[in-house]
């Protein structure tokens, strides 16, 4: 409700000239909209359970007027602005007589009011909130609470990053793995399925256990998946989760092959088939995963099993091939679940020692180890935590915001409180983890406790992309300009708010190469805040576990629909076939029952994500004024209608996996459009370049056209560019680098394109010149630049992240210039090296020392110390021109990288024999194998079509083609 105050200013300053004494009446309301608003703020730090009914009345009876004020306010300016009915100047003061009728509920109005008679309505009912509010007594109860303090604690933003960073995680993985690989006579993976069970209570670790496992033994799969189940799970759903990811992995795992018709985007979850899923049955599930295991040996973590009937009725169905070496990792809480699962072995997952405890809490709160030696509070603290993990890192995210001379309060307040805790738990150890967590949230700043608690629309287990997650509050109003930060930027203050909810330990972060792009709320942390949502009317959830479908008594302000299924009616069904007039959210995930458009009046969120609709689904869209959210994600719309374009409030239009081709030309008129992600159909239209307040734009591949190159160079404003290129002459070259070189705010180019194009040395030079300070991720791998263009150095784009570039010719000066940027976490280079010159030395002195993940085809070699954090390296390597194969692996240096955990090699096959691929990577294999870290090594064959297999193909091998250093890149 922060945003009200201000609303009402602008109906006030920004379009009426009023009289001074109704100035007056809207200038006191405003001060007592502010006044109540800090004071529901202040209420809502105090623990549910303190506040007495008539106080918790007061707060719910100022919630639902402030939203009623809002609605009449947003109604009256969207009819002032928006819409082919936008209203004439000289008619809009009779409107405002109208929003007093509106306003006053239980009153017929015969008269025509002015502003001045809405404004006394308004004031009535906000005197008698007020009132109560004094009788009550609701200061003297917020008095004595302290609010928590906004400080964001970005040192822990990195939680659980990777593997390598969770403590004491190394002896239970490899005693996990031990117990998948049987580990006996060499004879690793080779023997029938084996289902090795993690078992334990929940906020150990099970789920991170699972994962550090997989991601190290995976890649010696043919193939491997990870699907969460959870408490109450759709078999259908978990199925096609369990599809969608394998051939997920297959195609990520293949994508060195060039495929343009699949495209990987990590933030979309764009991948194959996903959408084409949608209308299978469990039973078409199954025989298609069948048919894609068959012959494969697989690895595949079913994570969070609460019961064995999953197991049996669906799960176990997709496993029937016994092939051999496969493997399946099982996560639950219960044992029985093991025992009826039909297990080979148990690993009962244990809490954390109190060495390991008292580290992960030094590294939350960001307090040295030694100085936690002699604190009696801590020990108590780790006491009462008893290990687990999920309650260290959060107690200790909160301790990280207060001074240490609080410490023992909080200790206080968590343990000593009855009212702190949700949910009726006999298990001691989880009762102390719920009454932390629920402390954790109570001592959130309001307005990100009203962030997290829209977590709760999300189904259990799901992925939350980051950038769409803030598109919805700041489509809801959740986020607000900081004014006394001089921060009028919506989206930079939501990804605050985010990164403050991660550092909080609230939500879990998901990465890609170094870059924050999701999150996952844990199943307590859901459990919460969907709790807390229905005490304060703030979300209904209906989801699959629900026998009745019946909306909860009184206004529903948001609706999320999860895992519903009508098997009867495949299309558009009303739920309760009730309107929800004054609903602000409609958010519906695999499900066919779906709300028509015409049940809302108000609503400003419409996300719809993998759910059965018809094509006409959309036809009344038009309607909807206040709509500052559209989201289609995996329906079956091919269409979008002209009327979208009387949307003139759309903020965010997401279309990905949706096969719309066209977009209509009234898009153009939505000059607030800041987000728009296309379908790898969605063809960018020629008047791209009017939508100048777009911040983020992914259209795949869409940009064929000669306009487009053009066009970017008009959106000034684009943070996040993510398109595919066609650029068919030097003309559109030239264009292309004009356009990035005006991306002045850019956080994230990502430019591919239908093949490879090698730029010409005058179009390069000096057109190319990135003035993106703030630029994370530049991945321009598609374009072939003559040298590393000047642009690119550590001076110019201080915060690069990630960066992905060809040369024509790779310098020693260029690795040198590279290895500068301090925080390059991901690096994909390529390019031959100058005539002459036999390999690029990197070493200690050429820095990069923060790069994790690097992917190359040049002739690199390091030296003792190179690349201090180097984790995963991925090289290509072209065994037709290696003469010595042993030296030349060996002489790559792959030993002196000393953190080293994961080598994938990828052998050029073209023009070669099979006996001079095969000898390849058996020297690829020594030099893991004696690397002292034992590195996961995945090898990879790339153009093994065009192998010369006999003596006979000797004529026929000088005819094959062979790839470019720049073509190997993947």
């Amino acid at each position: 409700m922060g945003a009200l105050p201000a609303k009402v200013l602008q109906l006030l300053y920004d379009e009426y000239k009023l009289q001074i004494s109704v100035e007056a009446d809207v200038g006191s309301l405003v001060e007592e909209l502010n006044n109540m608003h800090t004071a529901l703020s202040k209420l809502s730090q105090v623990p549910r359970d303190k506040p007495d009914d008539e106080a918790k009345l007061w707060a719910h009876d100022f919630r639902e007027a402030s939203y009623d004020i809002e609605d009449i306010l947003d109604t009256f300016l969207v009819r002032v602005h928006g819409g082919p009915d936008k209203v004439p100047r000289r008619q809009r003061r009779r409107l405002i007589s109208k929003m007093a009728e509106w306003f006053c509920s239980g009153k017929k109005v015969l008269a025509r009011h002015e502003i001045a008679t809405t404004i006394v309505d308004i004031r009535k009912r906000l005197d008698q909130i007020q009132g109560r509010h004094e009788r009550y007594r609701v200061d003297h109860l917020v008095e004595k609470t302290h609010g928590a303090t906004s400080t964001i604690n970005l040192r822990i933003s990195a939680l659980l990053k990777k593997a390598s960073d969770l403590i004491g995680i190394d002896e239970p993985r490899d005693t996990v793995i031990d117990m998948l690989s049987q580990g006996k006579n060499n004879d690793k993976f080779s023997k029938k399925v084996k289902i090795v069970c993690i078992v334990g209570s929940g906020g150990l670790g099970k789920t991170t256990l699972a994962k550090a496992a997989y991601d190290k033994i995976k890649l010696q799969f043919d193939c491997w998946a990870l699907v969460s189940v959870g408490q109450n799970p759709d078999h259908t759903k978990v199925l096609r989760e369990l599809l969608v990811d394998l051939i997920k992995n297959e195609v990520e795992k293949t994508t060195i092959d060039q495929d343009k018709n699949t495209i990987i985007d990590h933030d979309n979850k764009r991948y194959p088939i996903s959408a084409d899923t949608m209308g299978l049955t469990a039973d078409e599930l199954i025989i298609r995963i069948c048919e894609f295991l068959d012959g494969k040996r697989w690895f595949i973590v079913v994570d969070d099993i609460w019961d064995g009937k999953i197991w049996v009725e669906a799960i176990e169905q997709a496993f029937v091939a016994s092939n051999p070496g496969s493997r399946i990792i099982v996560t639950t809480r219960k044992s029985e679940v093991a025992k009826n699962i039909g297990v080979d072995e148990q690993y009962p997952i244990q809490p954390l020692s109190e060495g390991y405890s008292k580290m992960l809490l030094s590294k939350i709160s960001g307090i040295e180890d030694k100085l936690l030696d002699h604190d009696d509070v801590v020990k108590k603290i780790l006491d009462k935590c008893d290990g687990v993990p999920l309650a260290i890192t959060a107690i200790a995210s909160v301790l990280a915001t207060k001074p240490r001379h609080e410490w023992s309060n909080v200790y206080n307040s968590i343990f000593f409180n009855s009212s702190v805790g949700f949910g009726a738990e006999t298990n001691p150890r989880l009762n102390n983890v719920k009454k932390i967590l629920s402390f954790s949230y109570y001592d959130l700043p309001f307005h990100l406790r009203t962030c997290m608690l829209y977590l709760s629309v999300f189904p259990e287990d799901d992925y939350v992309d980051k950038n769409m997650l803030i598109w919805r509050w700041i489509a809801e109003g959740l986020v607000h300009t900081e004014t006394e930060n001089g921060n009028n930027d919506l989206f930079k203050v939501g990804e605050r708010y985010f990164h403050e909810l991660i550092s909080r330990c609230l939500i879990q972060p998901i990465e890609d190469g170094g870059v924050l792009v999701g999150c996952h709320v844990h199943d307590f942390v859901l459990h919460l805040i969907r709790e807390l949502s229905r005490e304060e009317d703030f979300v209904s959830v209906l989801d699959g576990e629900q026998r009745s479908l019946s909306l909860p008594q009184g206004k529903v302000r948001r609706l999320a629909l999860q895992n519903i299924l009508d098997t009867k009616n495949r299309g558009t069904v009303k739920v309760d076939d009730l309107r929800m007039p004054v609903a602000r959210s409609f958010n519906a995930m695999y499900t066919n029952m779906v709300t028509p458009t015409d049940g809302f009046e108000l609503l400003r969120v419409l996300a719809l994500e993998y759910c059965w609709v018809k094509e006409d689904y959309l036809k009344l869209i038009g309607k909807l004024r206040h709509l500052r959210y559209l989201g289609l994600t995996g329906t079956r719309i091919r269409n979008l209608p002209e009327e979208v374009g009387h949307l003139k409030f759309l903020q965010t239009l997401m279309l990905h996996e949706t096969g719309i081709e066209e977009l209509p030309r009234s898009l153009e008129q939505l000059t607030q459009l800041m987000c728009l992600r296309g379908d790898e159909k969605t063809r960018v239209p020629e008047w791209i370049g009017k939508l100048t307040s777009l911040l983020e734009l992914r259209m795949y591949p869409g940009a064929e056209g000669k306009c487009f190159v053009q066009e970017l160079g008009k959106l000034r404003h684009i943070r996040v560019l993510k398109a595919e290129i066609n650029l068919k002459d030097e003309g559109e070259e030239r264009d292309l680098l004009e356009s990035l070189s005006k991306l002045e705010e850019a956080e994230s180019i990502v430019v591919s394109t239908m093949g490879v194009i090698k730029l010409r040395e005058g179009v390069m030079q000096p057109i190319l010149v990135l003035n993106c300070k703030n630029v994370r991720v530049l991945d321009l791998r598609a374009l072939i630049f003559p040298r590393r263009p000047a642009c690119i150095n550590a001076q110019d784009l201080p915060e690069l992240n990630k960066l992905s570039l060809c040369v024509g010719v790779l310098e020693q000066d260029d690795v040198q210039i590279i290895g500068m940027f301090q925080q390059l976490l991901d690096l994909s280079i390529s390019g031959p090296v100058p005539d002459g010159c036999d390999s690029i030395i990197v070493s200690s002195e050429a820095g990069f020392q923060n790069l994790a993940t690097l992917s190359y085809s040049a002739n690199i070699k390091f030296v003792a110390g190179a690349m201090p954090r180097l984790e995963n390296i991925k090289l290509w390597i072209n065994a037709y021109d290696v003469l010595d194969v042993r030296n030349h692996v060996l002489g790559l240096g792959l030993g002196n990288i000393y953190s080293l955990q994961q080598v994938t090699a990828i052998i050029v096959c073209s023009n070669c024999f099979r006996a001079e691929v095969e000898e390849m990577e058996a020297a690829v294999s020594h030099v893991v194998d004696i690397h002292p870290n034992w590195p996961t090594l995945y090898m990879m064959r790339y153009g093994e079509e065009g192998m010369a297999t006999t003596d006979s193909g000797l004529l026929d091998r000088w005819k094959i083609k062979v790839p470019s250093d720049h073509e190997l890149i993947g």
